[in-house]
């Protein structure tokens, strides 16, 4: 059985799927177990909008920043970090240039 930390985790990266759902421009993927840099890819629907990569972390005490690897790949897509506090209602999101 999975840890909490997994589940809490696993359960941010299906809220940030459901908010590519929902703004109805992008089909989600979760990378589970993939061990990779991202953990969502939205795939746009429509041709005029990016491909997105976005790192997704919860946490409880303080904010994890990207790291250097993250901000360094080199990619046209729009990657995003995700972060949400433990107990919050909504996570934040962050447009990594």
């Amino acid at each position: 059985m999975p840890n909490k930390n997994y589940i809490a985790g696993r359960n941010l990266e299906y809220e940030a799927m459901m908010y590519f759902k929902q703004c109805g421009t992008h089909y989600p993927i979760r990378t589970a177990g993939s061990h990779s840099m991202f953990d969502v890819i939205a795939i746009p629907i429509k041709e005029r909008h990016s491909v997105i990569l976005a790192q997704c972390k919860r946490y409880s005490k303080s904010k994890p920043m990207p790291s250097k690897e993250f901000i360094d790949f080199k990619t046209s897509c729009l990657k995003m970090w995700i972060t949400k506090k433990k107990g919050a209602r909504k996570m934040e999101i962050i447009i990594v240039e």
